[in-house]
């Protein structure tokens, strides 16, 4: 089984959407968008993340 996060050896925690979404769903936030995206460059290479848009009611 894989785990919901783990950090790496660039002391970077990565982060599975699943768990993501469920993490922020259980603190009673609504998910308006979840994208994949390239947010930076890493030794040349694309790092690979994601944009998370969530809103709290109220």
């Amino acid at each position: 089984a894989t785990s919901a996060y783990l950090l790496q050896e660039n002391g970077r925690y990565c982060h599975q959407q699943r768990y993501l979404s469920a993490a922020l769903q259980a603190a009673g936030f609504s998910i308006k968008l979840m994208q994949d995206i390239v947010p930076r460059l890493e030794g040349g290479q694309h790092v690979d993340g994601a944009l998370v848009v969530a809103q709290k009611p109220g």
